[in-house]
């Protein structure tokens, strides 16, 4: 017998609304009898450590095992034979902290760790950081016996770092036109016209030196290189730009398979200092590195706009694959609410960045790095709801009111996988632009 006119519609809207209604559940993966086995060992593990964590303090610190005293300053002093080994032993205001060592000075931070291993508590942790500081201890010495006599430290330590990067100047396939200027601050500092003081800075160009030193300021440098350095801004040399240690760009070589699952992609813009445009980058949001990370061709997209860039000399970087020189430049950043919207921040503000070879994409999984200075600016959350979202804004409580509400208990490790470029145009309210 013939189906009745329309029947068949009527039976296919029929399914598609009970599908509707009965939406299809999600595959999930069975887990195996050994994951299963391996996350349960877990949580007994971490019960075992809360447990070992909350028996300290069973015995009161009078307690004659301790032989506590306390000196003037309110440090207290410990005096355990035989020696403590045993976390549930230790006192509860015992810590293995020391903050009133400076951690630059390898002399005191040798007789406070000799002092806690005669303590008796904990001894092994403080052993191995004794080895640490006296390696630290002969390198230094080392580096002074090869400059002059009575050259301080850090004079001393940021004429060894120069000593590279001339160095790699040398080995490179053109004639740098910075290295006169570097030559010229190395016998600067040995004949001690110039000493290292933290935050002054001091302007060379074409081998001699033009202004400074002068605390460091990021506006006056630019004015400098427009008044000295305008013919070519290329022979042009910051020195005490940098601070004392070398800057941190720990997640700089990136490995491929997965190895942005924990980070954030971010458009940020970028201008020059005295140009009419603006440029957007892609960055990764990485608080592991100290400055933002351009490549050449990104600089030259920024000379594209009218404006001159401003490179302020050389710098070592501390990354994954070790110590590298690179060229840092000066440039304008801001990050917008919305594509043509207002800016996150009513200013534009100057930052340093390091110029990498190439472009980002000659390297397959390659990024730019967005720095410290979005933190600086403006306010950033995370939630622990898996979705890998970072909330920015400009003003606390819009941002505050958009994180999630979440029951502490209910936290997951977060899988491995890629995360999207972060949309940042809808977080909260912004602030209006600059007229």
């Amino acid at each position: 017998m013939p189906p009745k006119p329309g029947s068949n519609k009527r039976k296919a809207k029929e399914s598609l609304a009970s599908a509707r209604r009965s939406p299809r559940k999600k595959k999930t993966a069975t887990p195996s009898a050994a994951s299963i086995a391996m996350e349960k060992m877990i949580k007994k593990q971490s019960t075992r450590l809360n447990k070992a964590y909350a028996l300290r303090g069973q015995l009161k610190e009078t307690d004659p095992r301790y032989g506590l005293t306390v000196e003037k300053n309110g440090r207290k002093r410990w005096k355990v034979d035989p020696p403590i080994t045993e976390w549930k032993d230790v006192p509860l205001t015992w810590s293995d902290k020391d903050p009133d060592v400076d951690r630059n000075d390898p002399d005191a931070n040798i007789a406070r760790l000799e002092e806690r291993i005669s303590e008796g508590i904990m001894p092994d942790i403080f052993k191995d950081k004794l080895r640490g500081h006296k390696k630290e201890k002969e390198r230094r010495e080392r580096i002074m016996a090869s400059e002059p006599e009575g050259l301080p430290w850090k004079v001393c330590d940021r004429l060894d770092r120069l000593k590279g990067l001339v160095e790699h100047m040398m080995n490179q396939e053109f004639d740098n036109p910075r290295l006169p200027n570097v030559l010229a601050i190395m016998a600067a500092y040995r004949s001690r016209e110039l000493d290292y003081e933290e935050g002054m800075a001091t302007y060379w160009y074409e081998g001699r030196k033009v202004a400074g030193p002068v605390p460091w300021d990021i506006y006056e440098c630019m004015a400098i290189s427009d008044q000295y350095a305008a013919k070519n801004r290329l022979a042009f040399t910051v020195e005490g730009m940098t601070p004392a240690n070398p800057i941190m760009m720990p997640s700089m070589a990136i490995p491929g398979n997965g190895a942005d699952r924990y980070h954030n992609l971010i458009n940020v813009t970028l201008a020059p200092p005295n140009g009419t445009g603006h440029t957007e980058f892609e960055v990764m949001d990485d608080t592991g590195a100290t400055c933002m990370r351009l490549f050449e061709q990104d600089v030259w997209k920024l000379e594209q706009h009218g404006g001159d860039w401003y490179p302020v000399g050389e710098g070592d970087l501390i990354t994954a694959n070790g110590q590298i020189w690179v060229l840092f430049g000066v440039a304008l950043v801001n990050i917008f609410s919305a594509p043509g919207g207002p800016t996150m921040v009513q200013e534009w503000f100057p930052i340093q960045y390091s110029i990498s070879p190439g472009a980002v994409e000659d390297i397959p999984g390659d990024r730019r790095l967005g720095g410290a200075w979005l933190r600086r600016l403006i306010y950033s959350a995370t939630a622990p709801d898996d979705s890998g979202m970072l909330y920015l804004d400009s003003h606390k409580t819009p941002m505050m009111n958009s994180l999630p509400v979440l029951d502490p208990h209910m936290r997951t490790q977060p899988p491995m996988r890629h995360l999207e470029p972060l949309n940042t145009y809808t977080m909260g309210v912004m602030s209006p632009r600059r007229p």
